[in-house]
């Protein structure tokens, strides 16, 4: 299975990075997978940003694109824990040259335990869920409609957020066949939790 769609933005990402020297480019992949865990930071400063875009005679956005390509095929390689071999099928698929493709790997390589590491224990969202509670309703049915009856599960999610001490709430009502629907979407959060952690 494909990791990536190749979107018009992707193609043109990897016709940028296919015309950049190999040596220049492995720099921006070390640099790059160096600063990805990194919530609030991203890998170039703005000065140095407009530096890249003199070096290599692009505009602002297509510095953009290759810097937000670059950064999401390393995040579906930590999302995929991926060895070389199969970042290698995956980066094929996106045309991008053989010699290009080699530095990814190399980079991937040198750094994947460090990325895997830093990105389990990164939060993504600024709130954190501390409890949940749950109810369960039933709806009587009407005196023109006895045997009416529609059970709902009320679940209470309790939040916490770094920046406000305070803890919001949140009430979602499912009925069964929703319920279910949340059900196996959780499994297969946590088959993927259970695959990164092996």
């Amino acid at each position: 299975m494909g990791w990536f769609s190749v979107t018009v933005s992707i193609q043109k990402a990897v016709t940028l990075i296919n015309n950049i020297d190999d040596g220049k480019l492995k720099r921006i992949l070390a640099r790059v997978i160096q600063k990805i865990h990194l919530k609030d930071e991203t890998a170039f400063t703005e000065d140095e940003e407009e530096k890249l875009q003199v070096a290599f005679d692009l505009s602002a956005s297509d510095i953009e694109c290759i810097l937000a390509t670059v950064s999401f095929i390393f995040e579906q390689a930590a999302y995929h824990n991926a060895k070389g071999h199969v970042l290698k099928e995956q980066l094929d698929v996106l045309q991008l040259n053989e010699s290009k493709v080699d530095l990814f790997i190399q980079i991937w390589s040198e750094n994947s335990a460090t990325v895997i590491q830093f990105l389990r224990h990164r939060n993504l969202g600024p709130k954190q869920l501390e409890s949940v509670n749950w109810q369960l309703n039933m709806q009587a049915g009407k005196s023109f409609q006895s045997n009416l009856n529609s059970p709902s599960a009320i679940l209470e999610l309790n939040l916490s957020s770094t920046e406000n001490k305070a803890a919001d709430k949140i009430q979602l009502e499912f009925n069964q066949p929703e319920l279910y629907g949340l059900f196996q979407q959780l499994e297969e959060i946590q088959l993927q939790l259970d695959n990164l952690s092996r």
